[in-house]
């Protein structure tokens, strides 16, 4: 009974639930004043109905407030969630790749990324699309910084040389497609997130954001990923395709013919 008093006091403070409240308040006004036969039937009746109105009219809001809720988580599930524990975006990215307009990548070395994906990325060059990638800089404080953080202690030396064979594998595909939009940067610095930026040729419901985080000595595959929808999660889609250009116009750019 203490509880049920409790509950009911903080309803009443928070102004919640006060329909139901009212309606109980009403219905045992009527009862009470029916069984001692201080109002007749044609008294009572109007309560009731007024009582039943109160709690049809509580009924209809819980009922809207119901589907708003079904509608969230709806749109919850049809969208999943932002964060996700993933090895590498879906089988669809390849596609995505191929038929972008623009494509920024962000990342350490992405020694990687760019041999596995270089028939994807040649034929969205090949199709006219703009490549831009920013790597950490060769010999530089991030170099070290990226082998001291390495989970597997890869050395600094290592780290240079996989940024130099993405650099000539960069090259190659330049001298291969003479007339592709390659653009490298360099910078020194380690960011905390590698971004994947794909602006689609098929509108903006289309365009592609996918962000692993860079953790410190643990592999990237224990790494959470974050996939914003361009439109349902515009705000990190925004900001992460802004950090994207902060970084770009803070690096040094890299010759590649």
């Amino acid at each position: 009974m203490r509880q049920l008093l409790k509950n009911f006091w903080d309803d009443i403070l928070a102004l919640e639930n006060i329909d139901v409240y009212t309606a109980i308040l009403m219905a045992l006004i009527v009862t009470l004043l029916d069984l001692f036969n201080i109002i007749n039937f044609e008294i009572t009746l109007p309560a009731i109905l007024v009582t039943l109105a109160i709690l049809t009219l509580g009924l209809l809001d819980s009922r809207r407030s119901t589907k708003r809720l079904d509608n969230v988580l709806n749109n919850l599930e049809k969208h999943k969630s932002l964060l996700k524990l993933v090895e590498l975006p879906g089988s669809e990215f390849r596609e995505t790749l191929r038929y972008g307009g623009k494509i920024s990548l962000l990342g350490l070395t992405l020694f990687k990324f760019v041999p596995a994906h270089r028939v994807d990325l040649e034929h969205a060059l090949n199709n006219g699309a703009e490549l831009r990638l920013i790597l950490i800089s060769p010999g530089g404080y991030a170099i070290q910084m990226a082998s001291f953080s390495s989970p597997s202690g890869t050395s600094a030396e290592t780290e240079n040389q996989h940024v130099q064979s993405t650099i000539e594998t960069l090259r190659n595909m330049q001298n291969r497609l003479p007339n592709a939009q390659i653009q490298l940067r360099l910078i020194d610095y380690l960011p905390h997130f590698a971004i994947t930026l794909v602006e689609s040729k098929q509108g903006r419901s289309k365009n592609h954001c996918f962000v692993r985080i860079i953790p410190f000595r643990k592999s990237t595959l224990e790494s959470p990923a974050i996939e914003p929808h361009p439109l349902h999660d515009e705000f990190w889609f925004e900001y992460f395709s802004s950090q994207f250009e902060d970084i770009w116009n803070a690096a040094m750019p890299k010759e590649l013919k």
